[in-house]
């Protein structure tokens, strides 16, 4: 399971049947969450305030602990402060102690344990093959696609794109992502190159949709959707 930001389908082995690649969050995030070691995200009201608390835990030392420390967590749910006094004290403690396995039990649960951006290769009666997407493009997340043979080979390729620059306060904005052209080579996986000359793309706004266009004279552009900010050709 991720947190998809993106899906387009592509026949990337040329054996008839549509594949598909999905957009993560990429992995470049201080998470880093694992089949081990899932991220687990709770949501419920437990500090009875009238709206939810979002609450994200990971699994430490065989016991599941919040991310967020005690100071950021108590003002988010004041109670906290008045459970845990000391801040060693809330540091040893799991999530079920600090917010009771009752609310826990009531609360929204939702798992992740893979950030990568992947590919999945259709093997026919609705198998498919998950392939991880090239190193480079790990960096940032990929918050749309197009799909094209932007090479002139006769092979599908894929410009990718996306940042995220509106994060929670501790969780720095993912904002590396430049725009990359993801060179297919016919048997599923690809070719790139992070070197903006090579590739020709910069596209390091806070990028969330990307559309291929007709132009006047019977030519190709993408259009860039840039969150408050202008659109890009």
């Amino acid at each position: 399971s991720g947190w998809w930001q993106s899906v387009v389908t592509i026949d990337l082995d040329r054996d008839g049947d549509l594949d598909f690649i999905l957009g993560n969050i990429s992995e470049n995030n201080k998470f880093h969450p694992s089949e081990s070691k899932p991220l687990i995200v709770y949501a419920n009201d437990f500090d009875e305030s009238g709206t939810l608390d979002i609450v994200l835990t990971k699994k430490y030392k065989g016991m599941t602990v919040p991310v967020r420390g005690k100071e950021c967590s108590s003002e988010q749910m004041p109670f906290i402060d008045d459970k845990f006094p000391k801040y060693a004290d809330f540091a040893i403690s799991s999530i079920e102690e600090i917010l009771g396995q009752e609310n826990l039990d009531n609360a929204i649960q939702l798992m992740v344990n893979n950030f990568s951006h992947v590919a999945l290769i259709n093997n026919g009666n609705m198998s498919f093959t998950q392939m991880k997407l090239p190193f480079e493009s790990q960096w940032a997340p990929i918050m749309d696609m197009v799909v094209d043979d932007f090479t002139g080979d006769k092979i599908p390729d894929v410009v990718v794109a996306g940042n995220l620059w509106d994060t929670e306060p501790e969780t720095p904005a993912y904002d590396a992502g430049k725009g990359l052209l993801l060179r297919g080579n016919g048997d599923g996986t690809f070719t790139t190159s992070a070197r903006i000359d090579q590739s020709g793309l910069l596209l390091n706004k806070n990028v969330k949709a990307i559309e291929q266009i007709n132009l006047y004279g019977g030519g190709k552009g993408v259009l860039i959707a840039n969150n408050n900010d202008r659109l890009q050709l």
